[in-house]
């Protein structure tokens, strides 16, 4: 298969050659080579293909009389220089017609033809071929091959000129990483006893998780797990690196599962774990720690992935973990992610009389093909939903006709500024006959205080009484 596509500017070529192996990419500007000493000159290709180099070949085209004063170096958008043509050979010839591959047998430096073609294009050439570059080319080996890529020129002599014609990345890229979806092994594992125990899965495919076009998207946790009284379990998700995520912890009441419930944890969900009662779970929750893909942002995916539970009261209950997976799926970027804006964080006080409020926002999405997009925009949790008093993160997403998704979050908090209504009763207190003295605790007093959010604790300025106190 053979695909070519050009893209053409004012005095400005690239082109594009798709092969079975390699990748080919030609920028065909001229750049002209002065008669003037110790001159520098540069050109810029840009390689759009996103994956790790495992071979790199570069095809120059290059009319200049005296081939010797050149030297050409090649830099990547990593920042790598390297000296890939410099004739040592005091090379008096002229042109230069080559592919530079670190499988050559002949090293370009010992090359120097006879040629006295003065004409480009030119008639005969110093150097024409396939040669093996000064230095190996196989230092660009895993770096990404996508950015502006820079061949560099000096001109070391005066007297011969010349035009830099044409050059070519002749690129092969790593294969693309797979999904990844793994479950571990050597389940069930009892709960409760023991106390708690932990699962791992080992993930072989390398990359990041991440946004780009390449990186990976954690999709999903996936738990089957029994348990006599759920609530007493704690379930934390811990990445190779150590960064952990709290999936829940004291959720699902007594009851919530048994009998053994699949437990599925990924932020796209609308549920928040916290409200799992004594009940069989929902199809999924946000995780309660945060979100999956914010949390391990950047994380490596390759490596040991390990689940901890955590029985907070072994009374024996009895249980059982009986399977632990992880999906994640690699990102593929089909023509411009849209972009997505968030508001700035948001703080309000709580509604009268809850420990809450409803919170209402907006957020403005624009796609290069499909223009504006702010109505697709999902928000968990959603614009006017209750948020309770503290801080709630939440995620804005959208996702273009071409199944590309970005997301921008902000920070919504509840202000508790609504003071507890206190509520008092007169009682009469007898004093110890013996010592003269009486206590009152602040139960004896209360009549029904009462607070929006709850009340934390009670207090007298007053609980100790003798006999100088009596009366009123």
């Amino acid at each position: 298969m053979k695909k070519i596509t050009l893209f053409l500017f004012v005095l400005f070529v690239v082109c594009m050659t798709w092969q079975t192996n390699a990748q080919t990419y030609t920028q065909s500007t001229p750049v002209a080579i002065s008669t003037g000493a110790g001159a520098t000159y540069t050109s810029t290709l840009n390689v759009p293909a996103n994956g790790n180099i495992t071979d790199l070949n570069v095809d120059l085209d290059i009319a200049h009389t005296w081939v010797s004063d050149l030297v050409v170096s090649l830099t990547s958008p990593n920042g790598t220089t390297m000296i890939i043509l410099d004739s040592a050979a005091s090379c008096s010839q002229n042109n230069i017609d080559v592919v530079l591959d670190d499988a050559a047998a002949i090293n370009v430096s010992t090359v120097c033809a006879p040629s006295t073609s003065t004409t480009n294009p030119p008639t005969s050439w110093a150097m024409q071929g396939t040669f093996a570059p000064n230095n190996p080319l196989a230092g660009f080996n895993g770096e990404n091959a996508i950015g502006d890529w820079i061949l560099t020129i000096v001109d070391g002599a005066a007297g011969d000129g010349g035009t830099l014609n044409n050059w070519s990345l002749i690129v092969t890229l790593a294969p693309p990483p797979g999904d990844i979806a793994e479950c571990a092994t050597g389940l069930p594992l009892a709960i409760d006893p023991p106390a708690s125990i932990t699962s791992t899965i080992n993930v072989t495919e390398t990359g990041v998780i991440g946004a780009a076009n390449g990186d990976y998207r954690f999709d999903d946790v996936m738990l089957n797990v029994a348990s006599g009284w759920a609530s007493d379990l704690d379930f934390t998700l811990i990445a190779p690196s150590g960064t952990t995520l709290d999936l829940s912890s004291g959720n699902g009441g007594q009851n919530g599962l048994n009998p053994a419930q699949n437990l599925m944890f990924t932020d796209s969900s609308g549920n928040n774990v916290t409200t799992w009662g004594s009940a069989p779970p929902l199809a999924d929750y946000q995780p309660e720690g945060g979100l999956l893909n914010t949390v391990f942002a950047g994380e490596a995916v390759n490596g040991i992935w390990t689940l901890t539970i955590v029985d907070n009261a072994p009374f024996g209950d009895g249980g059982s973990l009986n399977s632990f997976c992880l999906n994640m799926s690699v990102i593929t970027v089909v023509g411009d992610p849209p972009v997505i804006a968030c508001p700035t964080n948001i703080t309000v006080n709580n509604s009268a009389g809850l420990c809450s409020a409803v919170v209402n926002f907006t957020g403005v999405a624009f796609d290069t093909e499909d223009g504006n997009i702010s109505g697709d925009i999902i928000a968990t949790p959603a614009s006017g939903s209750s948020f309770a008093v503290g801080d709630t993160d939440v995620e804005l997403s959208v996702t273009d006709s071409d199944g590309n998704t970005s997301t921008c979050n902000f920070t919504v908090t509840v202000v508790d500024n609504e003071l507890p209504v206190a509520v008092c009763q007169n009682i009469t207190v007898d004093l110890d006959p013996v010592t003269g003295n009486a206590t009152v605790t602040p139960a004896e007093i209360n009549n029904g205080s009462t607070d929006n959010c709850g009340i934390a604790t009670y207090a007298l300025d007053v609980s100790s009484f003798d006999c100088s106190m009596t009366g009123d």
